[in-house]
């Protein structure tokens, strides 16, 4: 959208496009899509690689859910 909005840390799930998205993994989307001067982030890129993005962000959540995976509580789930 190109704005930025801080999130407080207590909210841990965001909703992006319609998408619930658990918010340290959208941070490190960003980052993967930053610019070469690492001070803001590539939007076109990042609006290429969303919606794969999405696709792998929920069969990674899915398998957190489903397995026996130790996770942080500060993750949110």
């Amino acid at each position: 959208t190109n704005e930025y909005e801080k999130k407080s840390l207590s909210k841990r799930w965001v909703e992006i496009l319609g998408n619930k998205i658990q918010r340290d993994l959208y941070s490190a989307f960003l980052i993967k899509n930053v610019k070469e001067n690492l001070e803001e982030v590539n939007i076109e890129k990042a609006q290429k690689e969303f919606k794969n993005f999405v696709k792998l962000h929920n069969e990674e959540i899915e398998r957190i859910k489903k397995g026996n995976v130790k996770t942080l509580k500060c993750m949110g789930f």
